[in-house]
């Protein structure tokens, strides 16, 4: 794990453009998972 969070800062280091990116997706992920939780609870 340590080494893979070093890859991952330096990929981010060098693109960080990739870094908005996976946080786009991250939430639009969340999104659907609340959408889901709320469905799930009605």
């Amino acid at each position: 794990c340590f080494t893979a969070g070093i890859t991952l800062t330096l990929l981010l280091r060098i693109t960080p453009s990739v870094n908005f990116v996976i946080l786009f997706i991250l939430m639009i992920i969340a999104l659907k998972m609340r959408m889901e939780k709320r469905r799930a609870i009605q």
